[in-house]
């Protein structure tokens, strides 16, 4: 390094360096399942969708800013099913989830 060299750090764009979080509990689920989430402000709209083992969609929810969904068992059958969270482009998370009655 040359006598009289500035170096400098560029600032943390927040927006940039958040973590995206998702977390599903309890696995495997009777009843009801919970869905924690944060969403960029750039990666909105995001869904929900819950897919059965062949793929088709079962259920497509848009995620709020709440940060949490809660969804109750008694309209699927029990199995296995993939959730995933989706903006219109891409998917941010997968997870597989069991349902036992």
């Amino acid at each position: 390094m040359t006598e009289g060299t500035n170096l400098s750090i560029p600032e943390q764009n927040p927006v940039l360096t958040e973590v995206k979080k998702y977390h599903l509990f309890p696995n495997p689920a009777k009843g009801e399942f919970t869905v924690e989430y944060s969403i960029l402000q750039e990666k909105r709209p995001q869904f929900l969708q819950i897919r059965d083992l062949n793929g088709k969609l079962i259920k497509e929810i848009q995620l709020d800013d709440s940060g949490q969904r809660i969804i109750h068992t008694h309209e699927f059958l029990p199995g296995i099913y993939f959730l995933s969270i989706r903006t219109s482009k891409t998917i941010e998370w997968q997870e597989k989830l069991i349902i036992i009655k």
